[in-house]
């Protein structure tokens, strides 16, 4: 997913990820940003020179839960245990 400090513009399956949000500084970004969900694309790990950040469990579920309204997907449903 893309991920730009450009947050003018939105769509409505952006994640916008402010400074005061609390899982920002494991982010790694510098300001403001915004996960742009439906802008999915694949890199090879070969051009990725070092890693700048993790999501915390927050952004994940927020980013799932986007990606399968973008992808019109159920929602997760963890399997039942016998």
């Amino acid at each position: 997913m893309l991920i730009t400090s450009n947050t003018d513009r939105q769509s409505p399956h952006d994640i916008i990820v402010s400074t005061s949000h609390q899982e920002f500084a494991q982010t790694g970004l510098r300001k403001e940003s915004a996960i742009r969900v439906g802008k999915i694309m694949t890199l090879s790990k070969t051009l990725v020179v070092k890693t700048i950040g993790s999501v915390g469990a927050q952004l994940s579920l927020n980013i799932e839960t986007q990606l399968r309204l973008f992808l019109q997907l159920p929602p997760y449903q963890p399997p039942l245990v016998p």
